[in-house]
């Protein structure tokens, strides 16, 4: 708000701009604390974890209830092509690439939209239709479309203020920012199902980075251990790191080596450690059961003390 008030007293480009990147990387931040949420990294008591992601959700306009239920099949069937809930891509072409990058980030917003109200009337997806959740998804579904109509009453009614205070930095943090950071997770990593050692890529990134996105960059630990709280992600990354398939040194390097593939002049950067991944039958357990902070609960589940 107040680079916003300065935008706005200054008001020239340069001002704009710089208050429009800062409020979309707010935006990714609400991003991740509604990913945090349907982890249930945040309080030790799940109420209080749901009732902070239906409020991360509400900038970025997530239906929480479509968007928890989805992320967390996900994480049961990364990146396999039949049954990972979120979109699997074999091979971009040019216009495949600028368009994911473009429209991915709204779209998302819509499908989760959808997904919520099918649930909420009893219809789609089987793992979103169970009694408890229906009911969730019809709030949750409920809230999207009040802000939505608030978008469409403020667009209406100071289309200047709203383009400045919202619009623009939301499309910035839709159409770059949030689909700069989520393609490389998983973007030419080995198909699924297998160990998120080869399913998933970790991005190093700078800290400036690794603050706005709650440590997520550190993505292969996150799917090898996702009840661990981004902060504590640090503590994981040198112990796991040598045995990542897929590590690049910054977004911007994937991108651009990503790009230089698409367009036949290279390959892609997928990894700076191709030696990496050769552990990757390791379970969770055998690879992190050294470390002094963490605790095994069972075969099934790992969780790190304080």
């Amino acid at each position: 708000m107040a680079l916003f008030l300065i935008a706005r007293i200054l008001d020239d480009p340069f001002s704009w701009i710089a208050a429009w990147v800062v409020q979309a990387f707010v935006f990714e931040g609400c991003n991740i604390g509604t990913h945090e949420s349907a982890h249930n990294n945040l309080y030790r008591r799940k109420p209080l974890d749901y009732l902070a992601g239906m409020a991360w959700a509400v900038p970025v306009i997530y239906s929480y209830a479509a968007y928890r239920t989805s992320h967390l099949e996900h994480h049961k069937n990364t990146h396999d092509p039949e049954r990972d809930s979120e979109p699997v891509y074999e091979k971009m072409t040019l216009v495949d690439y600028v368009g994911y990058m473009a429209l991915s980030g709204i779209a998302y917003t819509f499908i989760l939209l959808l997904e919520g109200a099918e649930a909420a009337l009893g219809k789609g997806k089987a793992w979103m239709r169970t009694g408890r959740r229906r009911w969730l998804a019809a709030l949750s579904t409920f809230v999207v479309l009040a802000e939505l109509g608030l978008v469409a009453y403020g667009f209406d009614a100071a289309p200047k203020l709203t383009l400045e205070l919202w619009g623009a930095p939301f499309l910035l943090y839709a159409t770059f920012l949030a689909p700069m950071v989520s393609h490389p997770e998983h973007t030419d990593c080995a198909f699924g199902p297998s160990s998120p050692l080869l399913t998933t890529r970790t991005t190093l990134s700078n800290r400036v980075v690794r603050l706005f996105v709650w440590n997520i960059n550190l993505h292969t630990a996150h799917h090898l251990l996702p009840s661990v709280p981004g902060q504590k992600l640090t503590k994981l990354q040198p112990h796991v790191e040598p045995y990542c398939a897929h590590t690049v040194r910054s977004y911007s390097a994937w991108h651009l080596g990503y790009l230089r593939s698409v367009v036949g002049r290279g390959p892609a950067l997928a990894s700076c450690r191709p030696e990496g991944g050769h552990e990757a039958s390791l379970t969770t357990l055998q690879l992190l059961a050294p470390l002094p902070h963490v605790q095994s609960t069972g075969d099934a589940h790992v969780s790190m003390r304080s």
